[in-house]
């Protein structure tokens, strides 16, 4: 599961892997984002509540960040 787009909250997170968990206790589920919008942190803490077993974030470099340096 990826977004980078950062179009995703920490609740909308928590649902879907919630929901993937649940039908597929089996597999494992790697979350990954990027920071482009400021939330990833607490959507990494939403997916490790809701059973992801791996979770990690990107953080933007881009002139996003860098422009008004």
């Amino acid at each position: 599961m990826s977004c980078s787009l950062t179009v995703s909250n920490a609740l909308l997170v928590y649902r879907l892997v919630g929901s993937i968990r649940a039908k597929h206790p089996d597999i494992p589920i790697h979350v990954h984002s990027h920071d482009t919008a400021g939330i990833s942190a607490a959507s990494m803490i939403a997916a490790a509540a809701a059973g992801a077993d791996v979770v990690d974030v990107a953080i933007d470099s881009g002139c996003f960040d860098l422009c008004y340096l």
